[in-house]
């Protein structure tokens, strides 16, 4: 007998009986509200990691997502909290490569420069140049905005999940002692 609790742990739901307390109801409904989310969330969370790492056109990651996630009344918040991540990361990822594109341009436009023999060409050219490392520039103190909020949304949610199943624990035993 005293396996049994720890098997009641595995159960796919709560049952709710008709002679349960209303708190006691409200209770293990949001358990198993609670509960269908996280399965829901380590079921779909790899296949937007591996969306997010496919795909490259925005337009489609959208589509992809909404067969993926269709609209419902109440969202799964872990997996809108892990969207979030994901857009950031992916932001970082396309502002990285963007920004590696403009260090070759200036790259080449410097090359420009030193060939070219008219002075009105020299100094579009250079204007040019100044143009791109403003950009360059200011990508980086986005970049690293960027990276700071992603550190910090990625805790957070790690955090997050770790005390929602540890909640989910204590409110099942809780239930169960009633």
């Amino acid at each position: 007998m005293k396996y049994l609790n720890k098997y009641i742990d595995f159960k796919e739901a709560m049952e709710i009986s008709s002679t349960d307390q209303p708190d006691e109801k409200l209770a293990k409904e949001k358990v198993n509200t609670t509960e269908e989310n996280l399965k829901e969330y380590k079921e779909k969370k790899p296949k937007i990691e591996q969306l997010y790492s496919t795909t490259k056109n925005p337009v489609e990651i959208e589509e992809e997502l909404k067969k993926l996630m269709p609209e419902k009344e109440e969202p799964n918040p872990f997996l809108t909290d892990y969207l979030r991540i994901c857009r950031i990361q992916k932001e970082i990822e396309d502002g990285r490569s963007s920004d590696v594109e403009d260090k070759k341009k200036i790259d080449d436009f410097q090359q420009q420069q030193k060939l070219a023999s008219d002075k009105g060409e020299v100094s579009s050219i250079g204007s040019k140049i100044t143009e791109i490392t403003d950009r360059v520039k200011s990508f980086a103190t986005i970049l690293n905005q960027k990276s700071q909020e992603l550190k910090k949304l990625m805790t957070e949610h790690k955090d997050k999940m770790m005390k929602i199943e540890q909640d989910i624990k204590s409110d099942i035993k809780k239930i169960q002692t009633k």
